[in-house]
């Protein structure tokens, strides 16, 4: 009896050495290739111009920000784009939630962005994914599209099963400070994700070996 409860337990580690993930994508419309913001919700902050009215985030092929113009998209034919100016303080924020399928493992979290900004150093975009701050620069300068890449594999295992907001936040500390413009693209969150077979291999074996054990005592 020993030997098979060994063999069980040899062939669960084994399972659990050799689970297969898949690269899943958890983000919808991350190109916003839709053109439209279809997937994410905006704060409503308004479809004005600057210096008059605040204007939200919007998908555009043309840098459409109503304030300061950005680099167009990139390799596509759309992004979403925001004033980075407006009423301060407030922040525009666009969100998503996003559903951490259960046995999820790790995986990254990228995207790119654009600004204009050449009056106010504390302008900043921050990214939470869920309530914690992944990434926070500030959007002062003139910069061509930048890419970012990070691994998130604690946050997404320790939302596993669960679903979690990432949102995009473009804080604006003062009134009318000066014009500027934000642009995004290419979101992504590329998941390791075990396959669904794997997973019922791996609780048959876990079956198993209990099933033994209780034969044994």
């Amino acid at each position: 009896m020993v030997s098979k409860v060994t063999a069980i337990a040899a062939l669960t580690l084994s399972l659990f050495a050799s689970l297969t993930a898949n690269a899943t994508q958890l983000v919808s419309n991350g190109g916003f290739e839709t053109g439209n913001l279809s997937g994410w919700t905006t704060s409503g902050l308004g479809s004005g111009s600057c210096p008059n009215a605040n204007q939200d985030w919007n998908v555009s092929s043309s840098s459409s920000t109503g304030c300061a113009t950005v680099a167009n998209p990139s390799g596509s034919t759309y992004a979403a784009y925001v004033m980075n100016d407006g009423t301060g303080p407030l922040t525009y924020k666009l969100t998503q939630s996003i559903f951490v399928a259960a046995g999820t493992t790790g995986g990254t979290l990228a995207f790119d962005w654009t600004t204009s900004n050449g009056a106010d150093r504390n302008r900043t975009l921050s990214v939470m994914f869920g309530a914690n701050e992944v990434f926070n620069s500030s959007t002062f300068g003139g910069f061509s599209w930048k890419s970012v890449s990070m691994d998130i594999s604690a946050l997404l295992a320790a939302s596993a099963g669960t679903n979690v907001i990432l949102s995009f936040n473009n804080f604006i500390p003062v009134t009318w400070s000066g014009p500027a413009g934000l642009g995004l693209d290419n979101v992504a969150i590329n998941a390791k994700v075990p396959e669904p077979t794997t997973i019922a291999l791996l609780g048959l074996g876990l079956l198993g070996f209990a099933a033994a054990r209780r034969r044994k005592q």
